[in-house]
């Protein structure tokens, strides 16, 4: 049997290119309207959260909500909300 490292060496042998990691910038924020919503930051989280879960990212919705109620304020959570979503 093979040891991580060593399976990994042959992996590397075997292609011409390192494997590539994608920058969370170059992942489309899925677009969410917010404007016109009611304000409360529980529910522009609710919508902002159905957003990412309809573009397939249920784990990055979870971790934005989780994000969301540890800030310490109204503008942190929505300055939170808008790293994940792209408000419209």
């Amino acid at each position: 049997m093979l040891s991580m490292q060593s399976y990994y060496k042959e992996i590397k042998m075997e292609t011409d290119h390192q494997p590539r990691m994608v920058k969370p910038e170059s992942v489309e924020k899925p677009k969410c309207k917010l404007v016109g919503e009611n304000g409360n930051i529980f529910n522009l989280g609710a919508i902002a959260s159905r957003a990412l879960k309809k573009a397939g990212r249920h784990k990055t919705a979870k971790e934005m909500v989780n994000k969301m109620f540890s800030a310490e304020n109204y503008d942190e959570a929505l300055a939170i909300v808008q790293e994940y979503v792209d408000v419209s």
